[in-house]
């Protein structure tokens, strides 16, 4: 598995070198939340690789540390990105959504888990800053001290890494194979040579958007 346990190492090893998605899309936009997760060891931090399953933009998981730095997409040149996938309540609808993040955003995430506990202790206000587009937009994200207490219905956050999830599970051979051709999965979890859904695959690429 590519989940990240030691979050401080892969954070210098990296640093050497829509429905169902949560968007914040112009400037000084604002948004309430419940994250899902609580403390350290319940964030999701990945190594991945882009690929394309049945013509879109999906992530898989970097095979590096499963066989001793042994993945065949590192090796094609497929360079692997470090990514916080956040999962939050949108306190609009209460509807789960996924927060796609890069790696400058987890020393902030540590540093609010350090300050005020679990993640879901609190419901958050998160203000975008940036236009649409601007690849330098920041968010802050505010506690609301009134909110403190994990609610009891709270929805429970999804496994992301699965043969049909946000980030797709590949074994060794299917990787060398996805490297010359691109990957189709059908629901019966094989690769197939015909074009079928993934489970919820996004019809926009997330890591494009800001």
């Amino acid at each position: 598995m590519a989940k990240i346990g030691d979050i401080q190492k892969a954070l210098e090893a990296f640093d050497s070198g829509g429905g169902g998605f949560f968007f914040l899309k112009n400037d000084k936009d604002t948004a309430k939340v419940r994250f899902l997760h609580g403390g350290t060891d319940d964030l999701d931090i990945y190594t991945v690789h882009q690929i394309t399953a049945n013509g879109k933009k999906r992530w898989t998981s970097c095979l590096a540390d499963d066989f001793d730095g042994d993945c065949p997409f590192c090796k094609a040149g497929n360079a692997p990105k470090l990514k916080m996938i956040l999962q939050v309540a949108d306190l609009k609808d209460n509807s789960k959504k996924i927060w796609e993040r890069g790696k400058t955003m987890i020393p902030k995430i540590l540093g609010l888990i350090k300050r005020n506990g679990p993640l879901n202790q609190y419901a958050y206000e998160i203000e975008r800053n940036g236009k649409a587009g601007d690849p330098k937009t920041r968010y802050e994200l505010y506690p609301d001290l009134d909110s403190k207490g994990v609610p009891e219905d709270l929805i429970e956050k999804d496994t992301l890494l699965d043969r049909n999830g946000f980030i797709i599970e590949l074994s060794y051979d299917e990787a060398l194979a996805t490297v010359k051709n691109n990957f189709i999965l059908a629901q019966s979890n094989t690769i197939e040579t015909t074009t079928t859904e993934v489970n919820g695959s996004p019809t926009v690429d997330p890591s494009e958007v800001f």
